[in-house]
């Protein structure tokens, strides 16, 4: 059960990859338009709080008890003062664009060894301040409340409380810009694997340091406040599984990649509404979750000092399956009407009204199926 328990560290990942994505689009962009940057950075700091808004409204809709008692009652807006892993992506998004806007502003010409170096060093100063500044922030947050002054509170919450709170979560996004410039500049698959396998190495020879002086920590991985030492582990292994993924569609012969993009059209379904999934996903899991305790009791026995798994491997597995095939059932029905009302739809509408201009963000048909046709033969048309 160990890898599964890992996988559920992962989570920062997406702030990797996001930031990944933010970096190949700035680093284009100096190049082409440098003067648009800050417009691009202005349209990060909207993306995200349209991101964080519409995350708030749906965990508001769907965790909601419409009737209690027999009587109806309509949802009250909540905000949550801690980070989930929507609010790491959204205000990492904003970070990271602003960094990478300050690098670019003033280097016309970059290169592998400046931006590894600087970056680089951004990783670890967030890593190495985050045990000082958490019970900062934690202080300022208590002040904050005690006089009423909630936006200083929400903001200082989201760094500083949470699963995913800011620091270290920010850190994956610092990384992710050396591998946003890795893509960019099309280096070689060996170059990054080399990389990364340095990264991991690192990132598991200090891991196994604090594990020889103490390793009860490795007991708080499900907490609420992830072990900084399982943060340092998740930023060696992360990158390199996530490059494993990327060895067959970005680094491989045309036919090879069109071959095997009609194979994960299923996979495409899924980071469409990617963002509405990690807003409800939890709520849904629940439901489900709640059906199965109903049959088989609790899953962990918290009555020691140390969580016990109650339920088997099949138990586990079984839910699992349950929980894929109804997202698998859901994305495929809701294909028909083009996940009209998911995050991602509603986030599209809203830009292109705010931007004035069309958004590719929900081009449902060239995202799942244009990838599985060689361009002499990409036409309308679904498999």
């Amino acid at each position: 059960m160990a890898p599964i328990a890992l996988l559920g560290l992962f989570g920062p990942a997406f702030v990797f990859i996001t930031s990944i994505t933010i970096s190949i689009q700035m680093i284009a962009l100096s190049k082409k338009k440098p003067d648009s940057l800050g417009v691009y950075v202005y349209g990060r700091v909207i993306i995200g709080l349209i991101l964080i808004i519409l995350n708030n409204i749906a965990n508001t809709l769907f965790g909601a008890h419409f009737f209690r008692n027999g009587k109806f009652f309509l949802p009250e807006f909540q905000i949550h003062y801690d980070s989930n892993i929507i609010d790491s992506i959204a205000w990492s998004g904003i970070i990271i664009s602003f960094f990478l806007f300050l690098y670019l502003r003033f280097r016309k010409n970059i290169n592998f060894i400046e931006i590894s170096i600087i970056f680089l060093t951004l990783v670890v100063l967030w890593f190495v301040c985050t045990p000082f500044l958490i019970p900062v922030g934690v202080n300022v947050f208590v002040w904050a409340d005690e006089h009423s002054m909630y936006i200083l509170k929400y903001i200082v919450s989201k760094f500083v409380i949470g699963r995913f709170k800011l620091f270290p979560v920010t850190g994956f996004g610092f990384l992710g810009i050396i591998y946003g410039y890795f893509l960019y500049s099309k280096s070689s698959f060996k170059k990054i694997l080399i990389f990364s396998l340095i990264l991991a190495a690192v990132s598991i020879t200090i891991f196994l340091i604090f594990v020889l002086f103490d390793s009860s920590f490795i007991n708080d991985f499900a907490s609420e406040d992830v072990p900084l030492q399982l943060q340092i582990l998740c930023m060696g292994l992360i990158p390199l599984i996530i490059i494993a993924f990327m060895k067959g569609p970005d680094f491989s012969s045309l036919e090879t990649r069109y071959r095997r993009a009609s194979k994960t059209t299923w996979m495409r379904r899924y980071s469409i509404i990617s963002l509405t999934a990690f807003s409800i996903g939890t709520i849904f899991a629940d439901w489900i979750f709640h059906f199965f305790t109903a049959f088989w009791g609790n899953s962990v026995d918290r009555t020691g000092t140390v969580p016990k798994l109650d339920w088997n491997f099949f138990q586990v597995i079984a839910f699992i399956i349950t929980l894929f095939l109804f997202w698998e059932l859901c994305v495929r029905l809701w294909e028909k009407i083009d996940y009209k009302g998911s995050l991602e739809w509603f986030m599209s509408v809203i830009l292109s009204k705010f931007f004035h201009r069309e958004t590719s963000r929900m081009n449902i048909e060239k995202i799942l199926y244009h990838p599985n046709k060689p361009p002499q033969t990409a036409i309308e048309g679904k498999e």
